[in-house]
C-alpha cells in the first residue's frame, strides 16, 4: 500500500504489552565496541552509484521528506530542494539497485551511507525496499543518532554507527518471529540479552540479536575482542540463527526480487510549477513502527 503524501501512520509495537514480560542483563552496555574498528565490521560490497536529476522522488522519500521532524520541531526533514535520489547497484545484486534518498544536510556523506548499506548481506539487504538518511539535528542544536522502520523502509539520522543499518534491516527480515513461541521461549531460557537496548521489545532484541550474527559471522568473531562467555543469551543466539543464517551468511546469502520500488513524485508537475514554488508547510510527523536511539 503506497503511504500517503501528509502523514504515515503505524501501531508502534511498542505500544503493545511486551511479550517479553522482565527485562535480562544486558550483556554489552550498546554496540559501539562493534564499529571500534574497521576489522570488526563486515565487508562492504563494491558499488555502482548513478545520482538522479532533481525533481522526482520515490513516494517514501518526498513523503518523509515533507514531513516536520517532531512534535517539538516543525522544520521539514529535509527540504525537497535538498533530496538527493541515487541508484546503487551492489556487486552482490548487480542487477537489483536499490534506490535510496540522502539530504544534503545529512551528517552521513554518500560513500558512508552506500558503504554502510553496503555491509549488510545481501539477503538481509533485499528485505529493505528504500531508505533515507536525514540530518540529526534536534532544535537545541545538539545531534542526535537515531532511525526509524516503516513497511521495508527505514530511516538513519545523525552521524550513527554502521551497525544501525543492520538493526534498521533486521526489523524487515522479522516478519513476526520475534513474538512467536520459539523466539520468546528462547528468551525466557537466557540470563542475558545483547545490549540495553535489546530490552526494550522483542522485535527490537530480534534486531540487535540480528546484528550481532552477521559481526560475528561475516566480521571477525566477537570472542576474539570481548573476552565474556556468550553463554546468557545462547539460546536466543540459536533461535535467530535458525530462523535467519540463510540471510546472514555471506556463504550462503544471496539478494533476491524485493518488493516494488514506490512510485516517483514529481511535486507540481501537472500544474506546471516548479515544487520549490509551492509551499504549504510541512505534513505531521511521521509516527514510525520502530523507532531507535542510540
Amino acid at each position: 500500500m503506497a503511504p500517503s503524501t501528509r502523514s504515515i501512520l503505524f501501531t508502534s509495537l511498542l505500544t503493545i504489552p511486551s511479550l517479553i514480560l522482565a527485562q535480562k542483563t544486558a550483556f554489552l552496555e550498546d554496540f559501539a565496541i562493534l564499529d571500534e574498528k574497521d576489522e570488526r565490521k563486515p565487508p562492504f560490497a563494491a558499488s555502482t552509484v548513478n545520482k538522479w536529476d532533481a525533481g522526482s522522488y520515490p513516494q517514501f522519500c518526498y513523503d518523509t521528506a515533507n514531513a516536520a521532524k517532531g512534535t517539538d520541531d516543525p522544520r521539514r526533514n529535509c527540504e525537497i530542494a535538498n533530496v538527493e535520489v541515487f541508484d546503487v547497484a551492489y556487486a552482490d545484486c548487480p542487477d537489483k539497485p536499490w534506490t535510496v534518498c540522502r539530504c544534503t544536510d545529512a551528517q552521513l556523506s554518500v560513500d558512508q551511507m552506500v558503504n554502510a548499506f553496503g555491509r549488510v548481506p545481501p539477503g538481509v539487504r533485499s528485505h529493505v525496499v528504500h531508505i533515507f538518511i536525514l540530518d540529526g539535528s534536534r532544535p537545541d542544536g545538539s545531534i542526535g543518532k537515531s532511525g526509524g522502520s516503516n513497511n521495508d523502509r527505514f530511516v538513519i539520522r545523525g552521524p550513527i554507527d554502521d551497525a544501525a543499518f543492520a538493526h534498521e534491516s533486521f526489523h524487515s527480515v522479522d516478519k513476526g518471529f520475534s513474538s512467536q513461541s520459539t523466539f520468546t521461549d528462547a528468551y525466557d531460557a537466557d540470563s542475558c540479552v545483547p545490549d540495553n537496548y535489546a530490552n526494550s521489545s522483542p522485535a527490537e532484541d530480534f534486531a540487535q540479536l540480528g546484528t550481532w550474527l552477521d559481526y560475528d559471522i561475516n566480521g571477525v568473531p566477537i570472542s576474539s575482542y570481548l573476552d565474556k562467555d556468550q553463554g546468557c543469551m545462547k539460546n536466543q543466539l540459536e533461535a535467530v540463527r535458525a530462523y535467519a543464517t540463510q540471510y546472514i551468511d555471506l556463504n550462503t546469502s544471496e539478494c533476491f526480487d524485493r518488493r516494488p520500488n514506490d512510485g516517483n513524485v514529481t511535486p507540481a508537475a501537472s500544474t506546471g510549477v516548479k515544487a520549490l514554488d509551492v509551499d504549504d508547510g510541512p505534513a505531521p510527523p511521521i509516527t514510525f513502527e520502530f523507532e531507535d536511539e542510540w
